[in-house]
């Protein structure tokens, strides 16, 4: 379905240009990358999409952008070593080498690696190559073979990366110092929220119907965090502070994943499962932010958080842990706070201040709202949209 045009470039095809969109899954393009897909369809560009799982969901999103759009499942698998990741890179290979690409956008760390790894593969040179990384999955400190692997594999992916987009200043440094691609570094403020154009703090009367429709408590004091259940994630930390925290205190954890029963069953053994709302997936997460006082994470790595930011545009003050992506969002004290990573009793005094000193809380939430526009879709979109044009 590629070799109808290959080898012909973008210019002579009018500026149209073949892209290769690529991210682990179809669920991730859905959730992010919607208003980028169109815009690219929009500019004629002949768009495939590469993931795994299921395109349903993302077409529908795309609506009538849909029927611009091709769609090619790969077996990427969250495992470096699967084998199903290796098929996957010799895919985009066969892509490439039959196809009219002109330009392949990557996302998603491990999707990142293969598809470039499939770039190498195909021989192909005049491909340009955008490699948007939402978060290195090694840091600066980071020691260690899993380091050393990880580092390895975006340096094995250098010579064929043209430029990279990153999220926050320590991956920017990062992508600098170890000369990651043979471009430009590009730091952006994430992929942009839509909410962050008009940011608004719930009214009381908007609460308290969040609160009654999600079957929340009138009195709770809710933190919230919305994010896929699994090691990075560390939701198990903020169960496992629950029984240090006054019973009015209650953890929202909206999102599905491969350990989500195993944080169910944790808060059940620590006798907080009723305290700990296990909502699984939500398209309406709206109201989850209405309904709650705080946003909470205890992420052990980001690129720049998109749930953070929407509850900042809510009027959320943050309790976050102090890892990269995290520390580019908070200002400590203003806009909220941070704790050690994997500290539950730091976590538990975050909290407690935040519960205990109502005007401290409300004010940082004000600061959030102030913040929160930096971060807006129609601020950082046209970057973006720059940088994939090659500006």
């Amino acid at each position: 379905m590629f070799a109808d045009q290959h080898g012909e470039t973008a210019e002579a095809r009018g500026g149209a240009r073949g892209v290769l969109y690529v991210a682990s899954t179809f669920g991730h393009l859905r959730s992010f990358h919607v208003p980028y897909i169109r815009a690219l369809t929009a500019r004629g560009d002949r768009v495939t999409l590469v993931a795994a799982g299921d395109p349903a969901g993302l077409l529908d999103r795309l609506g009538a952008a849909a029927d611009a759009v091709r769609v090619a499942p790969v077996p990427f698998v969250k495992k470096m070593s699967s084998p199903s990741n290796v098929a996957a890179a010799r895919t985009i290979a066969r892509m490439l080498r039959a196809g009219d690409v002109d330009l392949v956008l990557t996302h998603t760390s491990l999707a990142a690696f293969f598809a470039r790894l499939g770039v190498r593969w195909s021989g192909r040179r005049d491909v340009r190559v955008v490699n948007t990384v939402h978060g290195y999955l090694f840091g600066e400190a980071d020691a260690g073979m899993r380091h050393a692997l990880l580092l390895q594999a975006e340096r094995m992916t250098a010579g064929v990366t043209d430029a990279i987009v990153t999220m926050n200043a320590e991956d920017t440094r990062i992508a600098t110092a170890h000369r990651l691609c043979r471009g430009p570094v590009v730091q952006v403020d994430g992929m942009g929220v839509p909410e962050a154009a008009d940011p608004h703090a719930p009214s009381v009367d908007e609460r308290a119907g969040a609160r009654e429709r999600l079957g929340v408590p009138a009195g709770a004091f809710v933190l919230l965090y919305a994010a896929e259940f699994s090691n990075r994630k560390n939701q198990r930390m903020l169960i496992e502070a629950m029984p240090s925290l006054p019973d009015d205190v209650v953890l929202a954890l909206p999102g599905t994943g491969a350990l989500r029963a195993t944080c169910a069953d944790l808060a059940r053994d620590l006798g907080v499962a009723g305290r700990v709302l296990l909502p699984g997936f939500s398209d309406d997460l709206a109201s989850w932010r209405a309904a709650s006082d705080v946003c909470v994470s205890a992420s052990r790595s980001e690129g720049l958080p998109f749930h953070v930011m929407e509850a900042m545009a809510a009027g959320l003050p943050l309790a976050l842990s102090a890892v990269k992506g995290h520390v580019d969002l908070v200002e400590e004290g203003v806009n909220g706070l941070t704790f050690p990573a994997g500290d539950a009793a730091g976590f538990a005094r975050v909290v407690m201040r935040l519960r205990d000193d109502p005007a401290e809380r409300l004010a940082m939430g004000r600061a959030s709202l102030e913040r929160a526009p930096r971060y807006a879709l129609g601020r950082v979109m046209p970057q973006l949209m720059r940088i994939y044009e090659g500006d």
